[in-house]
């Protein structure tokens, strides 16, 4: 059985990760896909406009066989984490053959090339440290040391290309990288552009001026009628909880991502609160960009704490895997029994109903996912009219 490994976040899925499968389908032959998905927040620091249950489905209504969910600290954390911890995940399944992903490059080679360079350089080097007091943040510092490679690190896709080439060396993966090209709309792109393949923020944009009509040539067809039915979330519909747990805090600095400089600057700041979108920008400054205020003020109100050398160790202590979903396949059904001849990490359906049985560090992830979970239902569910659901009780997607 050839197995590929999407790590993915789905938000929402649109014809650019349809044509991403089908390709993989084509030039890899692989018999099953395995999507690793962020749950119900994502890396750029943000609630996901659709759950993880309606995402699942959604993949696995387009070509996907199995869908597991990446733990809530690590999809929402920096590019280093967020990749470290997928392919921590995948590696320990002991049964994925190829990690399929996406660059703006069309230089597989040079990718590697430069993964090879960065291996020395981390946040607490003196070059980069030298750097950083000069008002530069750490993606800026690090690709001025390296002018010649400056066009492969101003990519987003090209940056989390190079995490999961480091993460698969780091543990001395048996797992082959397949780097595929890029096409259509840049990852920022915010718009919609005829005949071309969509950026995820241009059709979130889209969703959040109510315009759900025009998406029908950008997503597939069964997604469109699902999102058309469906109520989309946004950061700044977390505003007022965000506040109360700012108020609430007498000490941000000790959770993820949350800088002395930081900290300072939301107690600073925190009497011109309005919302958690005008609330990033009122702290934004030279080294302290959008995306990284964004995730230290998600942690801080999902109670994430700890540093990213701490979670990388927890990441390999954990478990289990959630399973959100799959297909009901005779090669998903020998995907399952190869997991259970040879994983290192377990599936679960129901974490709150298995966590007795696991250690501190899983009963701890655990114990995240679902306050996330039932954060972001409660504040879809008021938003929407439906009434609550608890996280667990939800139905495992089978297609």
């Amino acid at each position: 059985m050839k197995t590929a490994a999407i790590i993915c976040e789905y938000n929402p899925f649109h014809n650019g990760h349809l044509t991403q499968i089908n390709l993989i389908k084509k030039e890899l032959k692989a018999d099953l896909i395995l999507c690793i998905m962020s749950g119900d927040f994502v890396e750029r620091g943000e609630p996901a406009v659709f759950d993880k249950f309606t995402r699942a489905s959604h993949a696995l209504n387009n070509g996907a066989d199995v869908v597991l969910m990446l733990p809530v600290f690590a999809s929402t954390a920096s590019a280093d984490l967020f990749s470290y911890s997928a392919v921590s995940i995948l590696n320990r399944l002991n049964c994925i053959d190829f990690l399929c992903f996406g660059a703006e490059c069309d230089d597989p080679d040079r990718l590697i090339e430069l993964s090879h360079k960065l291996e020395s350089i981390d946040i607490n080097s003196f070059e980069i440290k030298e750097l950083l007091k000069k008002g530069m943040t750490f993606a800026a510092a690090r690709a001025s040391l390296f002018p010649e490679y400056a066009d492969l690190l101003n990519g987003s896709n090209n940056i989390l290309a190079l995490e999961y080439l480091n993460a698969l060396k780091v543990y001395g993966s048996k797992i082959k990288p397949y780097i595929i090209k890029r096409e259509g709309t840049s990852y920022n792109d915010t718009t919609l552009k005829e005949n071309a393949l969509p950026s995820a923020s241009a059709i979130r944009k889209a969703l959040c001026e109510g315009n759900v009509s025009s998406l029908d040539s950008y997503v597939p067809n069964d997604v469109f009628m699902s999102i058309s039915k469906e109520t989309p979330v946004f950061l700044d519909d977390f505003s007022q909880s965000l506040y109360y747990k700012l108020l609430s805090e007498s000490n941000y600095s000790d959770h993820l991502e949350i800088s002395g400089d930081l900290s300072n600057g939301i107690k600073k700041n925190l009497s011109s609160f309005v919302s958690f979108s005008s609330y990033i920008d009122t702290l934004k400054s030279k080294n302290l960009t959008y995306l990284r205020i964004s995730r230290g003020l998600l942690h801080i109100l999902l109670n994430i704490k700890g540093t990213n050398d701490s979670r990388r160790e927890m990441i390999k202590e954990i478990e289990c895997v959630r399973m959100l979903g799959f297909r009901n396949s005779d090669i998903v059904k020998a995907f399952f029994k190869l997991i259970d001849e040879s994983s290192d990490i377990k599936l679960t359906v129901n974490p709150a109903k298995d966590k007795d049985s696991f250690n501190e560090a899983t009963v701890s992830m655990i114990d995240e996912d679902l306050f996330s979970a039932s954060l972001y239902n409660n504040i879809y569910c008021a938003k929407s009219g439906k009434q609550p659901q608890n996280d667990c009780s939800r139905k495992l997607i089978i297609v």
